[in-house]
């Protein structure tokens, strides 16, 4: 975004002061007092409430009964003297207010800030007895805590994380070159772009963990007039201080894929012409609780934003119910936020979440509430997880270019069903902008998080080329162009078909803006920069003649290697998978994809490594059985390789196991429990000079997968062959498994090219036979925790969060072995530098 602001710019700024005048909140400056505060308003107005004036509601949003909220079962009882936040919801306009102000304040509570265009009024209280005798008061529709756990907002300010602007020579030597990365040839992001890369005059707000406005790719493009902070009780702090990431970089990366610039390095945003804006609504122990969410729709709608991205869902609720007592208020109050903006003309985009879960077949939820001790409560339809479940609310799935075949699919980890997916887009090795790990500014992550910026880019576009459009008619658009799935040969169970999975489609960014296929030009898209000799990587191309043949080749100098031969789909695409060949020299390589009969062609600069062999599983055996409680599980590897062993268990279905005993967390060295909350857990360790490795799980009863891959001189193997097992109850210890019918034939260590960078260790529980102290010392990684629950960090890589045992409600989660790897690294970087990745596996963010 340029210095100078365009006529149309003013005239937006001119429209925001006024709206920003006519947003009033009511301000408590403690039990007894309540004061009206229009934002941007100081004190001393509030002191005079005729100078203040209030909008009128745009439409007239429905009141919840407080019948059902108060008769319905809690999960939670409040503690005398414990200070809790409240939704209050009542009717909307001053007086309604007022009157709820005055029962807050008889109730032994004060107003944190009060909405009257919507009726809802965010409290803060002490007493065990508020919420009861505030819902008492005529007017008052319902009442409710907005957490479970006592109210901390404020006490201890974070440290801010580093910043972008403190890197001068960034390394990244495994991103794509921009433009050229996997998700922007697949959702055609280039032939959009050679069209339009949208609209300064268009704001796209980031709802999320704060964003670095200093990152190179992001310098400019940020408007600090239209960012706030809402993570202190949901008061709005415009202050820079409050919108910067304070302990996650997810906010960051979302903010790169919808918006960063297209300046020849680093990485291009969907819209990189469009105006971002910083709202940021989880606090420094990685929550979003609602009265931060409302908050930030507020805010969008009184400054006049058109689009909202939210990956994210609201805490502490795994699913929120308007008929448990707990969580009806919260859900209420958010609802008529985002109803609210709306009806302002914002559009909301938001991820579906990442857990597997069918929302319309869930009966139980363990999990919740995450900010204090889950336990099982049931669940039905009915209940929602906002924001992506809520009414005019664009909800978002993720998709993944699959390493053996290169065809972009629905990734399994999206959540599904109860209206939450209406669009599919991107989400596993997505490259965006971070805050620095190291040396380095961009990390690859995975999950619904990355999918949804890319549709909210995409809903930018369509609103630079429609500046008149509604929410509902963007919505349309982007729905009517998506690209129908496709099931593989012979699948008899494909999701990839299925609407409640995937909506409309695939997103198509060039379709959304009326170009049709096959492109004009030729694309070329990866997931990395670095090619393997042992694991395939996928590739996907566009631009080519329907029907044509392609080949796919490695040029150094005047070799040339070809990789494989694919032919266009009717759309002129290619999706296709390779193995490089190993170069020699120092000379650049290339990677190409030439059309037989057009000629078109397109190439991305890559660099090849020597392959490492997947280590091999020698106990348990397939089939054996062993006892439940602590297992052990041991193979071959590279003398002095770093190994992951991934434990799932094939047979849990996340929809009826929810009452699944949740593990105690595990200490260094210590047995890794296995995770029922997320279906996988991993343990690591070192192969000794011999080759040997063996890491311990604590498993139930039940039946589980295991594999392994390996790291060495910073490359990383292919998983094993999984393993299947079974752990029974009254199977002595010692039980011998059954024989292996071949002997493991140890992993010869391999020569890396000196080129290649090594990966920091991944964090993650040793559960080991090797000590986690010389694992951390021999790969720089910092001490090592076990992947449990309640913890950030991907399934690879869990660090717990300072000062909180709960799990974030900022998600990247990983699909595959090797992308729960990449994250592990991320992770090692991200903690090295004293920050805590905002991330955990099968969650939302």
């Amino acid at each position: 975004m340029s210095a100078a602001l365009s006529p149309a710019r003013w005239r937006r700024r001119a429209t925001q002061a006024a709206a920003t005048a006519s947003l009033v909140c009511l301000v408590g400056l403690g039990a007894g007092s309540a004061h009206a505060v229009g934002v941007g308003t100081s004190l001393d107005d509030a002191a005079n409430p005729a100078r203040l004036t209030v909008s009128a509601p745009v439409d007239q949003v429905a009141r919840a009964g407080s019948s059902v909220a108060r008769a319905a079962a809690s999960t939670w009882t409040p503690i005398e003297g414990e200070p809790m936040n409240y939704a209050v919801n009542g009717g909307t306009g001053t007086a309604a207010a007022t009157s709820a102000s005055t029962a807050i304040v008889a109730a032994g509570g004060r107003v944190l800030v009060a909405y009257p265009e919507i009726g809802v009024t965010i409290a803060q209280s002490t007493r065990a007895a508020f919420a009861t005798d505030v819902a008492a008061t005529a007017g008052i529709d319902s009442v409710g805590p907005t957490r479970t756990r006592a109210v901390t907002d404020g006490a201890t300010p974070p440290a801010p994380m580093p910043l972008a602007e403190t890197v001068s020579s960034p390394v990244d030597p495994d991103l794509p070159e921009e433009g050229d990365a996997w998700d922007v040839a697949a959702t055609r992001t280039a032939a959009a772009h050679r069209v339009t890369t949208g609209s300064a005059d268009v704001v796209v707000g980031i709802a999320d963990s704060g964003v670095d406005d200093t990152h190179p790719d992001l310098a400019g493009r940020v408007d600090p007039a239209l960012s706030v902070g809402c993570s202190v009780n949901g008061v709005a702090d415009s202050n820079r201080a409050a919108w910067l990431p304070d302990t996650s970089p997810h906010g960051t990366h979302v903010a790169g894929t919808v918006g960063a610039a297209q300046n020849g390095s680093g990485i291009v945003g969907v819209a990189p012409s469009t105006t971002l804006a910083a709202i940021k609504i989880g606090n420094a122990d990685g929550f979003i609780y609602p009265e931060y969410v409302i908050c930030g729709m507020m805010w969008a709608a009184a400054t006049g934003m058109d689009v909202v991205n939210h990956s994210y869902f609201v805490d502490p609720w795994l699913g929120w119910c308007p008929d448990q007592a707990s969580q009806a208020a919260g859900l209420e109050a958010t609802r008529r936020a985002f109803a609210y903006a709306t009806g302002k003309n914002v559009l909301s985009v938001a991820a579906s979440g990442n857990y597997g879960l069918d929302f319309d077949a869930r009966t139980l939820d363990s999990q919740s509430p995450d900010d204090g001790k889950p336990s099982p409560r049931p669940v039905t339809g009915a209940c929602t997880m906002p924001p992506a479940g809520l009414p005019g609310v664009l909800g978002v799935g993720a998709s993944e270019s699959e390493s053996s075949s290169g065809e972009t699919r629905y990734a399994t980890l999206s959540n599904y069903g109860g209206d939450t997916v209406d669009i599919v887009a991107p989400g596993i090795s997505i490259w965006s902008s971070t805050p620095p790990t190291g040396e380095s500014l961009y990390a690859p992550f995975p999950g619904t998080s990355m999918a949804s910026p890319h549709v909210a880019g995409a809903a930018a576009l369509v609103k630079a080329q429609h500046p008149n459009a509604s929410p509902a008619e963007i919505i349309t658009i982007l729905t009517d162009a998506a690209r129908a799935g496709t099931c593989p040969v012979g699948a008899s169970d494909c999701p990839d078909v299925d609407p409640r999975r995937m909506g409309a489609g695939h997103l198509d960014v060039a379709a959304s803006l009326g170009i049709t296929t096959p492109d004009t030009a030729a694309t070329i898209g990866i997931t990395s920069r670095k090619l393997s000799t042992t694991e395939n990587s996928p590739v996907v191309a566009t631009g080519f003649r329907p029907g044509e043949s392609v080949d796919v080749r490695l040029t150094q100098g005047e070799a040339v290697h070809h990789l494989t031969t694919a032919v266009a789909d009717a759309r002129g695409e290619v999706h296709t998978s390779v193995r490089a060949s190993l170069t020699t020299g120092t000379a650049p390589v290339t990677l190409t994809a030439v059309g037989s009969a057009s000629g078109a062609s397109a190439d991305t600069p890559v660099r090849v490594v020597a392959g490492v062999a997947a280590p091999a599983i020698t106990s348990p055996t397939a089939g054996a059985q062993v006892p439940v409680g602590v297992i052990t599980i041991s193979g071959t590897a590279a003398p002095g390789a770093a190994v992951s062993v991934l434990l799932t268990k094939p047979t849990w279905d996340p929809n009826v196991d929810g009452a699944f005993p949740q593990p105690p967390a595990a200490g260094p060295g210590e047995p890794v429990p296995f995770d029922p909350s997320t279906g996988i857990s991993t343990a690591r360790g070192l192969a000794d000079a011999t080759g040997a490795w063996s890491v311990t799980f604590t498993v139930p009863a039940n039946a589980y997968s295991v594999s392994v891959r390996q790291r060495v001189d910073g490359v990383v193997s292919p998983a094993s062959p999984a393993v299947a097992f079974e752990a029974v109850a009254g199977v002595p210890t010692g039980t011998p498994s059954p024989e292996p019918t071949t002997e493991p034939t140890p992993t010869a260590e391999p020569t890396s090219p000196a080129t290649d960078t090594p990966t920091p260790q991944p964090t993650a529980g040793t559960g080991g036979s090797t000590a986690d102290s010389a694992d951390a010392a021999s790969h720089g990684s910092p001490t090592a925790t076990a992947t449990a629950p309640h913890s950030t960090g991907s399934s690879d890589a869990t660090a717990t969060r300072p000062g909180s045992d709960a799990r974030a409600s900022l998600a990247a989660s990983g699909a595959s072995d090797v992308v729960i790897l990449a994250i592990a690294a991320i992770a090692g970087l991200l903690l090295a530098a004293g920050a805590a990745i905002v991330t955990a596996a099968r969650r939302v963010r």
